[in-house]
């Protein structure tokens, strides 16, 4: 499903969203105007419902119990996945699940941008990390919360670009146009740095993460070899 942002039609046409059923098509944020394609839990392929729960208890543990633990690596593929048996904490009942998923999306990063290095985080937050509007100035990166609230962006026809990058205006000219990621959701979000997006980077945000409670967030970006 593409959604696309309103505009009148002696405009520019504006930048889309994109969600999908597969992995596969995923592919498609190479399209001009995609600038954030969205892969569901629902969505997510080779885990039975009793690993999707099992995920679920362990990524809620990990946020809870753990506050403030971060995990981070840099390398290539193999070195990921290779670093994450010695990462995760031993206390996980299924951390081997948690690192087949893991897993499964440095694959995914690695298969659409064929990077030298990559570099990982995983990491329990006990409040908003960019809580303003912002754009990334790198090519793509993903991210997924595992637990707790999901990363928000700004739809482009409620954006007002001229207030990125220290501004005192508000970005969101329309609150209408905010739209969150749901947990367990994975997101390939285009930034300034992706060849002719200059100035079109998809505008997002950390969501609030409420007193006492906690977000165990995902992402994956480019490193330097």
């Amino acid at each position: 499903m593409i959604v696309a942002d309103r505009t009148p039609e002696t405009e520019t046409p504006l930048l889309r969203s994109l969600t999908v059923d597969h992995i596969v098509e995923l592919q498609r944020l190479y399209e001009p105007d995609i600038n954030i394609a969205i892969l569901p839990e629902s969505a997510h392929e080779g885990f039975s419902e009793l690993e999707r729960q099992q995920l679920r208890a362990d990524c809620q543990y990990l946020a809870l119990t753990q506050p403030g633990f971060r995990l981070a690596l840099s390398g290539t593929e193999a070195e990921l996945v290779q670093g994450l048996n010695s990462g995760l904490p031993t206390t996980l009942q299924h951390a081997d699940v948690l690192a087949r998923w893991l897993s499964q999306h440095i694959g995914i990063f690695a298969a659409l941008f064929e990077p030298p290095a990559m570099y990982i985080r995983l990491v329990s937050l006990q409040q908003a990390m960019c809580p303003r509007f912002h754009v990334d100035h790198v090519p793509a990166r993903l991210v997924a919360s595992l637990y707790g609230p999901g990363t928000e962006w700004l739809a482009e026809y409620g954006a007002d670009r001229q207030a990125l990058g220290g501004n005192p205006r508000d970005p969101c000219q329309i609150p209408e146009a905010i739209q969150q990621l749901s947990c367990g959701d994975m997101a390939l979000l285009k930034g300034e740095g992706w060849e002719g997006n200059e100035g079109r980077g998809l505008i997002h945000r950390s969501p609030v993460v409420s007193e006492g409670d906690s977000r165990l967030f995902f992402s994956i970006d480019f490193a330097a070899a």
